[in-house]
């Protein structure tokens, strides 16, 4: 055969396997999904900086596989969409969720893991697909199209659920406006990478899709004939969920491309390291840019990368507030105290992990950002006198879950910081027989204040000096 006819056929197999991918053989579909994934990853991995050790497990799906998969943002959807929805029929709720997802899906990511999972036969997808062929372009090159977006789109949200620790933070909205607004970045990003991915391959006009099939259900819950046979019809539970997740793509993807014309660096790290907890602050990105100059959460995801490889530690953001403050304080007596020295509160970040394979030792990392270096003189002598006060009430209370058997503080001098304290403790926990040590590290340097915790690791003051000059060095060179 001349290379002119093997060209020409590579179109056609392609096709082929799409055909199938849609009207899946259980059996054959992996293999499908991976000659397809193939054929974008090496765009797909300059698109989002991101390097596959291996690529993602393609595999089938029963639906009975899907109605109970472990999907952390739906479940906290349908929490804040359901909350009257209790045992047996939250059950049913979310089992109906997931069929509903499933309807509309090529592929569905299995949460805290890279599998991506295949649903069955969708004969009414490719239909509607196909009916939404531009002119010009056969019916079934724009399926392939949109089969291989819909597989970025799903890797995309694995590899941002991996990067971000996303499986966990879904748990820890404490509204529903903080759950729509968490969605927004996390849609809205994982549509703009795909949208780049796409242009790059030249499937941009197959794009919109992802985002319209999220209501294509809804519109054909009419009672007048749809022109796509056999149509699944929704309960209104489920139509609303679908919407919500087409609203949350349709407002986060019209964010960051408003960051990213407004030239925002490090947009990624600074969104989903300090995230906007209302969908009025997604609605006005030019705040947000000027919010996420110099963000403390940035610097700590860039120091992170540099001092924690995977391989050897696993670390994650973590929320550090004036309410977390304020709630020690007032558990202490000291709550008056603590609400004059919040008042110069800017903002707060932390990182909270462990060495890879070790799940008991931990290793914290607080920074907190007042408003100038007289206010972050009163936040460092509040929790000096915090950490002391609670030895007194563990020791105090008969009742008390564990006691401090031992602890030592002394002021300690470090190159770079204005003032230092070195505090090392052993707690006993008599229920469970265990003793656990704790050191923990307090510096400041003018306006700021970190706080680096060992639990069970070995303290390295010198280590943590370099790493807290670091980040003030790298809050420096930013705007």
């Amino acid at each position: 055969m001349s290379a002119t006819g093997r060209i020409l056929l590579l179109p056609i197999m392609a096709l082929a396997t799409t055909t199938a991918l849609l009207a899946q053989a259980p059996q054959s579909a992996p293999s499908m999904a991976d000659t397809l994934f193939g054929q974008v990853r090496s765009v797909l991995e300059d698109a989002m900086n991101h390097r596959f050790t291996q690529p993602p497990r393609f595999r089938a799906a029963s639906p009975a596989e899907l109605r109970q998969l472990a999907d952390a943002e739906l479940e906290a959807q349908l929490y804040w969409q359901c909350p009257r929805l209790v045992g047996p029929e939250r059950k049913d709720a979310l089992a109906a969720a997931q069929e509903a997802l499933a309807a509309v899906s090529i592929a569905r990511h299995r949460p805290a893991s890279d599998a991506i999972l295949l649903p069955g036969h969708l004969p009414w997808l490719a239909q509607w697909v196909e009916s939404r062929a531009p002119s010009g372009i056969p019916p079934a090159a724009f399926r392939k199209e949109f089969v291989q977006v819909s597989l970025v789109h799903e890797v995309v949200r694995m590899v941002l659920e991996q990067r971000y620790g996303l499986a966990q933070r879904w748990k820890t909205c404490r509204d529903a406006e903080e759950f729509r607004a968490l969605q927004a970045v996390v849609e809205g990003r994982a549509m703009q990478i795909t949208r780049t991915v796409a242009g790059r391959m030249g499937w941009g006009t197959s794009v919109p899709l992802l985002m319209d099939r999220l209501q294509m259900l809804c519109n054909a819950r009419s009672d007048s004939p749809s022109p796509i046979a056999n149509v699944p019809r929704l309960g209104e539970m489920e139509e609303q969920l679908l919407k919500q997740r087409h609203l949350a793509c349709v407002a986060g993807l019209g964010m960051w491309d408003a960051l990213e014309a407004l030239n925002l660096q490090d947009a990624e790290v600074r969104l989903f390291n300090d995230p906007p907890r209302r969908m009025v602050e997604v609605q006005k990105p030019e705040l947000m840019a000027q919010k996420y100059n110099r963000c403390l959460a940035a610097a700590l995801f860039r120091l992170r990368e540099s001092n924690f490889p995977p391989n050897t530690w696993q670390m994650s953001p973590e929320p550090w507030t004036p309410d977390m403050v304020r709630q020690v304080a007032l558990l202490l007596k000291a709550g008056e105290r603590a609400e004059q020295v919040l008042q110069s509160w800017q903002e707060g970040a932390s990182l909270v992990g462990h060495p890879t394979g070790m799940a008991g030792p931990q290793l914290g990392i607080g920074v907190v950002r007042l408003n100038d270096a007289a206010a972050g003189r009163s936040y460092f002598g509040l929790t000096v006198d915090l950490q002391r006060k609670q030895d007194e009430v563990l020791n105090g209370s008969p009742a008390s879950p564990q006691r401090v058997a031992k602890s030592r503080s002394q002021t300690v001098r470090l190159a770079g910081i204005d003032e230092g304290m070195l505090n090392e403790k052993e707690f006993e926990i008599p229920d469970a027989g265990q003793t656990l040590k704790v050191t923990t590290l307090l510096v400041r340097s003018g306006a700021l204040v970190a706080q680096f915790t060992w639990r069970d690791l070995t303290a390295d003051p010198e280590w943590a000096a370099r790493f807290f000059a670091g980040l003030v060095a790298d809050l420096q060179r930013r705007p």
